[in-house]
């Protein structure tokens, strides 16, 4: 069951590239266009509903198609380097410009007989994603499930033996954010806050979520 899991959450990965490379090239055109303005289509495409259900179901059909032994890191090297040919100011490495967020992950991490009691369908994919461990992108698990024992387990008991590795450092979950607490004495106005800044610990620890603020400018966190 391992293989045949890992294969297709693997080619799960390559469609959902594959089908990034695909609009970009599509919908882009050829003209270079800011970081800002290229997430911006990303924000609109997924904040309109037909749209959104229309790219995930061909992200879901074209996985059927995708081999299981199919190379996921050479499908992000393809969107990648379609996003950067027609960006005028892709991030630097300091930054994480491409984010993909998976939502209420609980689902993955419930126990089945096929995982043997051991390893759920979120180890299995934690998994494959390490598998591109070297490529410039992040992801984000959220689940309004406080499961946080299954999601982010202790070292001493992970189930992954890279996980337990005395030189690894798993930070811990951000859980029961608070959300617009110091909203009234210290209300968001527009160009107040930077990229940067709505992704500091600072601004977590005040606001919660900081992804609410400026959307447009973290919608690749839509992706999943």
């Amino acid at each position: 069951m391992e293989t045949e899991c890992k294969g297709y959450l693997r080619s799960f990965l390559c469609s959902l590239f594959d089908s990034v490379r695909e609009y970009a090239e599509k919908d882009f055109g050829t003209n270079k266009m800011t970081y800002s303005s290229m997430v911006k289509k990303f924000y609109h495409l997924f904040t309109d509903t037909a749209k959104r259900n229309e790219f995930y179901a061909a992200v879901i059909a074209k996985r059927s198609s995708v081999t299981s032994m199919a190379d996921a890191s050479l499908s992000f090297q393809g969107a990648q380097k379609t996003l950067m040919e027609r960006c005028s100011d892709w991030p630097d490495k300091k930054q994480c410009p491409i984010i993909i967020s998976m939502d209420e992950v609980h689902v993955l991490f419930n126990a089945r007989i096929q995982d043997r009691l051991l390893y759920t369908l979120y180890s299995r994919f934690k998994s494959v994603v390490n598998e591109l461990v070297l490529h410039d992108f992040c992801v984000l698990f959220l689940s309004t499930v406080s499961s946080v024992a299954s999601l982010a387990p202790s070292k001493v008991v992970a189930n992954s033996l890279r996980e337990r590795s005395d030189n690894r450092i798993l930070p811990s979950p951000y859980t029961e954010l608070s959300f617009d607490a110091h909203i009234i004495a210290d209300p968001l106005a527009s160009g107040k806050a930077t990229l940067a800044s709505v992704g500091s610990l600072a601004f977590t620890a005040k606001f919660g979520r900081p992804m609410y603020v400026y959307p447009e400018l973290l919608s690749f966190a839509s992706l999943m």
